[in-house]
């Protein structure tokens, strides 16, 4: 089992890592790195790293901030985030004056916002200028929701009893400590997330159950929400409430409906009538019974998994349009479900719950076929040997939260973990999020990355659950190296804009980086040319002739997202915007790429690659199908006969083919194993509906 000093370890070891490679401040990579942490455990969607958040005296600082803007489940939340990193060998604790320092430092930063002339007291142009300007326009309406994080690898000492609180300009801000063992103790749980839990002890909610006493799977409850008690739960925690799939599915694509709004607006008293309501789950609820009935006092881990446009359009009626929700009562359907049981059971509940919206499976991407092939391609295949190494290692793919902790956990001791980690470089561990940031700015979305994690992995799901649909055996061992060769030129392009901190780059890398890559696949697409992955994979690094591109395309990113001229001030805003591409696409093609062609290969060599690649893939598919088929047990098969017996569906062809896979003689083939599975659905799909 892995201890909290080995995680404290792996944490310095990859924020040093990075900074060696990079050249940049080691802070700076430990801020990232527990950033792209929180940002997978649903804290917030995105944010900016200000990499100049400080003054020279040290009164102020500020070190990363995030509005959650986005979309109709955005809250419009504040953030800003403060670290404190440290690098001695041995784990120390997080004392309360050290705390209290920190607090001060990130309050002053906000004071001088709300008091000062942004204009004069801070740099123009800088990330804290952008940042000081960010708050004070979302202060005014937002500041009922505003957090301070602090984020740190050392333990909170058990001398601070408390966090305190802070008030700026009479308004209580929350603050929010991530400590080394909060990092840990979730990471190590597998949980995609920290449990949420929401106290209803001073307004219970009165409930019903709908379950029998013997169901084990799963305890049903139903109940009438007050609207007012739903928003105030969705202010404080945001999409946090939403599970994951959901999250995803809001934040992308829907809007406040506009039935929705009028029944808030002119018949509230009619919004349970035509309201679907919201289904949820849950860990546990703690309840009393009274005279009257059944009262829940508590739910834990709660998660919205249907009924998530519902939420967002009572807390926009409420907060925005300052509508009355007093009178309103939402249904909610409450499945209580254990963690264990959770993985497999919440998909199908919010799959097949009523909705407003249809929920489609792209929108349950995040339980598709895809990620188990992606994960078994890379628990399988080692890539080549790098240069001064003794033998290659592989790219983790997470598929879900903790995989890779939990994976060294299971290693029986040091040596062992030793050995794991060699294989399996933290360095190289890739998450679902992150592998559609690496793909999509090849696919020319680099403003649809720049949107932040959540919309740009619906984005992704969309578009690899369309072609799974059509042609799977595309998502073959070649995709999964290509994959990996496109990871390895973002990591490239991040660290290469690194390097140029002395020259042109002043920030904003996380921009930079997507529309980069999106630049020189822009540029060649018209050649019609085509990156050399097997080239890169090879080597596992990129040529200096193909960094040499990449540094001047950045360049030339940089300036047009840092033009004084450009349409809006704020450049993180801006490079969420389709108009920014616009720019640096036309910028792409007035460019001279020519001289670097011979970097890339011609469509017939990529062409080529492909159909290879898609025939094995297809060979493979149809082994693992007829070992899956020999692999079922008679029984199974007999049950299935009787089925297609009894509801009369049954005939001389199905029974000869049923009969040949009880038997198991002769072999079936991959035709026959096919038509098989086919049954098997038809058998499963009926006791599932």
């Amino acid at each position: 089992m892995i201890n909290i000093n080995e995680y404290y370890d792996s944490i310095i070891g990859d924020a040093t890592l990075s900074a060696n490679i990079e050249g940049t401040p080691i802070e700076i990579n430990f801020l990232r790195l527990m950033l792209d942490k929180l940002v997978e455990y649903g804290e917030f969607n995105e944010y900016e790293i200000n990499e100049d958040g400080s003054d020279s005296s040290g009164l102020w600082r500020i070190d990363a901030y995030s509005i959650d803007d986005g979309s109709e489940a955005s809250t419009g939340a504040i953030s800003v985030f403060i670290s404190l990193f440290n690098l001695n060998s041995d784990l120390s604790n997080l004392t309360k004056t050290e705390l209290q320092n920190l607090i001060k430092k990130i309050s002053r930063f906000i004071e001088f916002s709300l008091e000062k002339d942004i204009y004069r007291f801070f740099e123009a142009g800088t990330c804290a200028f952008e940042a000081a300007i960010e708050i004070k326009n979302h202060w005014k309406n937002k500041a009922s929701n505003f957090r301070i994080y602090i984020l740190s690898n050392r333990q909170l000492s058990s001398r601070v009893s408390e966090i305190p609180s802070v008030e700026i300009h009479d308004t209580k801000i929350e603050v929010v400590l991530w400590d080394l063992n909060r990092f840990f103790n979730l990471e190590l749980s597998g949980r995609e997330r920290e449990p949420l839990e929401i106290d209803l002890s001073e307004r219970p909610i009165k409930a019903l159950f709908a379950s029998s006493e013997s169901s084990k799977d799963i305890i049903s409850m139903l109940a009438a929400i007050p609207a007012t008690t739903l928003v105030d739960v969705y202010t404080k925690w945001g999409s946090r409430l939403l599970e994951q799939n959901v999250r995803s599915f809001l934040t992308a694509k829907v809007k406040v409906n506009k039935g929705i709004r009028d029944t808030i607006k002119n018949s509230p008293t009619k919004f349970f009538a035509f309201n679907n309501g919201i289904t949820a789950t849950a860990e546990s609820v703690e309840y009393e019974e009274r005279e009257d009935g059944t009262y829940i006092t508590k739910i834990n881990n709660f998660q919205i998994v249907n009924g998530g446009q519902t939420t967002a359009s009572l807390f926009s009626a409420a907060t925005k349009d300052k509508f009355d929700i007093s009178q309103i009562f939402v249904q909610m359907k409450l499945s209580i479900v254990t963690a264990a049981d959770a993985v497999n059971l919440v998909p199908y509940i919010s799959k097949y719950a009523n909705t407003q919206n249809k929920v489609t499976e792209a929108d349950l991407f995040s339980n598709h076929p895809f990620h188990i092939r992606f994960e078994g391609f890379s628990r399988e295949i080692i890539s080549p040997q790098k240069p001064g190494a003794i033998s290659g290692d592989m790219w983790f793919y997470e598929r879900a939260r903790g995989q890779y902790t939990n994976a060294l956990a299971a290693c029986s001791n040091k040596i062992e973990r030793t050995k794991f980690s060699a294989l399996n470089p933290r360095s190289q561990l890739i998450s679902k999020t992150a592998l559609a940031k690496f793909l999509n700015p090849f696919n020319l979305m680099p403003h649809i990355v720049s949107k932040g994690a959540e919309y740009n992995f619906s984005k992704f799901a969309d578009a690899i659950a369309k072609q799974w649909e059509a042609e799977n055996e595309a998502f073959n061992a070649g995709f999964f190296k290509s994959s990996i060769s496109k990871a390895i030129i973002f990591k490239s392009v991040e660290k290469l804009v690194s390097y140029q901190k002395d020259t042109w780059y002043r920030g904003h890398r996380d921009k930079i980086v997507p529309y980069t890559i999106a630049f020189i696949q822009n540029s060649i697409n018209k050649h019609n040319k085509f990156f050399n992955f097997d080239d890169i994979w090879l080597k596992q690094n990129t040529s200096s002739e193909l960094n040499d591109l990449i540094t001047t395309a950045a360049e030339i990113v940089n300036d047009i997202l840092h033009d004084p001229a450009r349409p809006m001030g704020n450049v993180g805003e801006y490079a969420k915007r389709e108009s920014c591409w616009t720019a640096v696409k036309l910028a792409s093609e007035n460019f001279g790429i020519d001289k670097y062609l011979d970097l890339f290969i011609d469509s017939d060599q990529s062409n080529i690659i492909e159909i290879k690649n898609k025939i094995e893939q297809k060979r493979l598919i149809g082994k693992e199908l007829i070992s899956k088929i020999n692999s079922i047990e008679p029984n199974i098969w007999e049950a299935v006969r009787d089925f297609f017996v009894e509801n009369s569906i049954m005939n001389p062809d199905k029974a000869a083919l049923i009969k040949q896979a009880i038997y198991k003689k002769p072999a079936l083939s991959e035709r026959q194993c096919r038509v098989l599975e086919s049954f098997l659905n038809e058998y499963n799909s009926h006791f599932r509906d």
